[in-house]
């Protein structure tokens, strides 16, 4: 469950988690309780039975809050940006060398940034 909280939102793990819990323990009581091989289960209420197991998975279907094309895109972009963030850790020493080395530069980018806005009163926007 906390893999899945992980993974997915909780609006749609929640639900899908208790439909499976809801789903196997009524397979489970049946089997347990010998419900299925009794005649009245059989002739009367297997369809009701299929019809309602089928109803609790489309109703979690219909919650689900992205279509799955969707779900895979932003899988993709999670398991990229966990890929960059480890990179970035194992790393992490020659970025700080490399900003260190870069902060002159942006130090006058900031400075060109200044000067040229119009807010400023710069000869260049009046």
């Amino acid at each position: 469950m906390n893999h899945a909280l992980g993974e997915f939102d909780a609006v749609f793990i929640i639900p899908v988690l208790q439909v499976c819990w809801i789903f196997f323990t009524t397979l489970n009581g049946g089997m347990y309780f010998r419900e299925f091989t009794e005649e009245s289960f059989l002739h009367h209420r297997l369809i009701g039975f299929i019809v309602g197991i089928l109803v609790i998975f489309l109703g979690v279907a219909l919650l689900s809050p992205n279509k799955p094309s969707e779900m895979i895109e932003t899988m993709a972009v999670q398991a990229q940006d966990k890929i960059n963030k480890e990179v970035i850790d194992k790393h992490k020493d020659k970025f700080k060398v490399f900003a260190r080395s870069n902060s002159n530069d942006s130090k006058s980018s900031v400075e060109l940034s200044q000067r040229n806005d119009p807010s400023s009163g710069s000869p260049l926007f009046s």
